[in-house]
């Protein structure tokens, strides 16, 4: 009994169950907005270039080179280079309503590329980004450039701007004016009564030729009747 009460006593013990591990840590989602303000006020530290969009495509590309930089310096990736939604949707709108209205090509051309960034499904295609911007020109310039069919983009620009340019008047060409022809003759209230009497003068000079005035016409009864033949001889 002793023995068996020994190797009871061997028997291990079984162990305590784990204990759970601890979870992780809740992370908190980092606050948005104070996120892209923080880039926002580090992005204008650089002092980055601005672009008026009149500086012509060369400018365009350095500005855009430039801007790329500070980005690259910020470590900004293109997930955190947007527009707020509403922002977008109203350019978006902004753009679907363009036109050329009061301005010339060229501004409407500017302009149009400047929003077009905010709908970029709307141009996905030269047909229609070229398509897009025909509809926004005035009505004559539409109808003209309509007329030559399915032109690119730069040709419809081109155009456009040429056909501009027919309709555009050049104030600095001399005007032409209408010189009357001055008349050595004298000015005459009777010009109506001369032009008559011209056209008298020259029917007498096509019967005669000879100025018979002071000639005395000749009378009938100085005409004597020939015996031989029955007519009429002077003397």
């Amino acid at each position: 009994t002793m023995a068996r009460r020994n190797a009871r006593n061997r028997q291990p013990t079984p162990s305590p169950p784990p204990s759970p591990s601890p979870s992780p840590p809740h992370r908190q989602a980092p606050n948005a907005a104070g996120a892209h303000l923080k880039i926002v006020l580090q992005f204008q530290s650089l002092t980055p270039p601005e672009f008026h969009g009149t500086e012509g495509p060369e400018a365009v590309a350095e500005w855009i080179r430039q801007l790329e930089q500070n980005f690259d310096l910020l470590q900004c990736s293109d997930g955190q280079k947007f527009y707020p939604q509403g922002y977008r949707m109203r350019m978006e709108r902004a753009f679907w309503d363009l036109t050329q209205g009061t301005g010339t090509v060229e501004e409407y051309e500017r302009e149009f590329t400047r929003m077009s960034a905010f709908a970029p499904h709307m141009v996905d295609t030269d047909l229609k980004k070229a398509h897009k911007f025909r509809d926004g020109l005035s009505h004559t310039l539409r109808m003209h450039v309509a007329s030559q069919g399915n032109l690119s983009f730069d040709e419809t620009v081109i155009r456009a701007t040429q056909l501009e340019s027919y309709q555009t008047p050049n104030v600095s060409a001399p005007s032409v004016q209408l010189v009357q022809p001055i008349s050595s003759a004298p000015p005459d209230s009777s010009s109506g009564n001369r032009k008559f009497d011209s056209r008298r003068d020259n029917r007498k000079g096509k019967r005669g030729g000879n100025d018979r005035r002071g000639e005395r016409p000749f009378a009938r009864d100085q005409f004597l009747k020939c015996r031989n033949c029955g007519c009429y001889h002077l003397g």
